[in-house]
């Protein structure tokens, strides 16, 4: 079977645990209510909410041979994600992220990347090539950029529709030795990857421009929270802001937004088109507690789409 979208990505699910505040060094304090939340990072995320959404995807990636990372079969297998081309590892332990969190909020994190570090090129190209008559590649930052970048450049010289998030935010040099075909950072990645500090005085429009050339991508789309995004292609910029609903958790957004678009593509919609409608589904997705909990099917976003259209939303 070849898939319709590819994710090159991480696995690295969150584990928390409650405390009144995060130990000093040295120190042995007493939590409550440790838990493992359905959260699996950044390419697990997206591979599924890519599936639930209804497309056929692949998932290429490297976790440990333990526990977490077999628990990652069960969950692709409940959203029928292929994952053909995930390595389990025998000598790195899978990714993972340790969140101490207090009463007020705050939040002490730890992460550990574990096998994401050990994906290979090797790998990569493997599947790619596989997979070459599928649509669109989905990669993110949370494996080694070069590798990320690696991804995308191969997917698009085989005729690919590559999407790009840079995410966590990381610098990277010479991002145009690499071909890439929408690059979607939020604005702390997009100011991150420029080099230049975040202020609430960025001019977006120009923030867009920059980042169009010194990438190459044919188009960025800054995602930009609650206000929705700007987009910037070869025939000028587009916006959006969401539909105003109760945000629950407002995790995962970003990896709802890029999957979304991919499926978007994939069903033939303009890449405009794709991106309103993956501003729905990231709109959708904040008002449920969670990351892959709060992933919409294909019928829970078309249907919220239809009441906020007959709510007269209307996009700017």
């Amino acid at each position: 079977m070849i898939p319709e979208i590819v994710v090159v990505g991480s696995h690295a699910p969150a584990l928390f645990i409650d405390v009144e505040r995060p130990p000093i060094e040295g120190e042995v304090i007493q939590g409550t209510n440790f838990r493992e939340s359905k959260d699996g990072g950044k390419g697990s995320n997206q591979a599924i909410a890519a599936a639930r959404l209804g497309s056929s995807v692949s998932f290429v990636g490297r976790v440990g041979n333990d526990q977490i990372g077999k628990s990652l079969l069960d969950w692709f297998d409940s959203d029928f994600v292929d994952y053909q081309y995930l390595i389990l590892d025998e000598s790195h332990s899978t990714g993972a992220g340790f969140n101490l969190q207090t009463k007020n909020g705050d939040c002490a994190l730890v992460t550990c990347m574990g096998a994401n570090e050990y994906i290979t090129k090797e790998q990569i190209k493997n599947a790619l090539i596989d997979f070459g008559k599928a649509k669109v590649l989905l990669t993110q930052f949370e494996i080694p950029p070069e590798l990320a970048l690696y991804a995308s450049h191969l997917a698009v010289s085989l005729g690919m529709i590559s999407i790009v998030n840079p995410a966590p935010a990381t610098p990277v040099e010479s991002l145009q030795q690499f071909k890439m075909t929408i690059l979607i950072p939020n604005i702390i990645e997009a100011t991150t990857l420029l080099g230049v500090p975040s202020s609430k005085s960025l001019d977006y429009q120009a923030l867009c421009e920059t980042l169009r050339k010194r990438s190459g991508a044919e188009v960025v789309i800054i995602t930009l929270g609650k206000d929705g995004f700007i987009g910037l292609d070869w025939d000028g910029y587009w916006e959006m802001t969401p539909p105003v609903v109760e945000i629950m958790d407002a995790s995962g957004a970003g990896d709802t937004f890029c999957a979304a678009l991919g499926v978007g593509i994939v069903d033939g919609l303009t890449i405009r088109e794709a991106s309103r409608w993956a501003g729905f589904a990231a709109a959708f997705s904040v008002t449920r507690q969670g990351t892959i909990p709060a992933f919409p099917t294909r019928y829970e976003l078309e249907d919220f789409i239809r009441r906020q259209e007959e709510n007269n939303y209307a996009t700017h």
